[in-house]
């Protein structure tokens, strides 16, 4: 744990190590090096090792259900296979980030975003294919 506080004083922020923080970061602090101060504190790497692996293996699992998708938005109704890919799209878009894929999280957003306008007929049956096909392209390599 990380504390951000207005105390600033050398025994409040010995106070807070006593009760278990990993660091202290004073304010004002400046919002663009706040991510580097706290990396100073926290070994993200190896806490977060495990959970990337688990996001990898879900990246799969997303694509292959991503791809089943792909080929049912041809189909008469394809109102359940664009929920879907909206659906998965969403939840990538929000993790990516977590784990470093700043790139799938961009190509989830769009590919969520594109499926939500053709849901409400705004935009074409194209337009989710290729950011579909986008956002494949990114998770391929993992």
């Amino acid at each position: 744990m990380v504390f951000l506080t207005g105390y600033a004083e050398a025994g409040a922020q010995q106070r807070l190590r006593s009760l278990g923080a990993a660091g202290v970061i004073a304010k004002p602090f400046d919002p663009f090096e706040l991510a580097a101060q706290v990396r100073r504190f926290v070994a993200a790497e190896s806490i977060l090792a495990p959970a990337r692996e688990g996001f990898l293996q879900r990246l799969r699992a997303d694509a292959r259900a991503l791809s089943a998708c792909r080929q049912r938005l041809t189909q008469t109704r394809p109102e359940p296979a664009l929920l879907r890919i909206s659906e998965i799209a969403h939840a990538l878009a929000g993790a990516g980030g977590i784990f470093g894929f700043a790139g799938i999280t961009c190509a989830s957003a769009a590919l969520s975003d594109a499926a939500e306008s053709h849901l409400a007929g705004r935009a074409k049956p194209i337009e989710v294919e290729h950011a579909l096909n986008r956002l494949l392209e990114r998770i391929a390599p993992h």
